[in-house]
């Protein structure tokens, strides 16, 4: 496995987040210096800021992109960083709730507010 590789790993992404041009080997780059380097060795931190890059790029502007953030959602084993996420595309992002539907049967729907916010009963 090479540095990078190794990186990508311990900060918990997969191959989704890149094959889906989420996140670049630049970020992760970054990121694995700045853990090597600073204080901050929680790993959590580093990969929501990776889900804040991946969020920049989520829009109203196109339902594909965000099927394909949501499979990225679906299939990170992190119990708690999707769900964060869930609520910041809820909250941030101006996606017509229209497009959760389709996922309604998600685990990552399962919170009552979340549900309250997009009428699934």
């Amino acid at each position: 496995m090479n540095d990078l590789e190794h990186w990508k790993s311990h900060f918990g992404y997969t191959s989704h987040w890149f094959d889906l041009g989420f996140l670049t080997d630049d970020f992760v780059a970054r990121q694995a210096l700045e853990y090597e380097t600073g204080p901050n060795k929680d790993v959590e931190h580093y990969k929501w800021a990776g889900y804040l890059e991946a969020l920049s790029q989520v829009t109203h502007e196109s339902q594909s992109r965000f099927r394909d953030f949501m499979g990225v959602l679906e299939a990170d084993p992190n119990e708690h960083l999707p769900k964060g996420a869930i609520a910041y595309l809820l909250d941030n992002c101006g996606i017509p709730t229209e497009w959760f539907y389709e996922f309604k049967d998600s685990p990552l729907l399962t919170a009552r507010s979340v549900r309250d916010k997009l009428g699934i009963t």
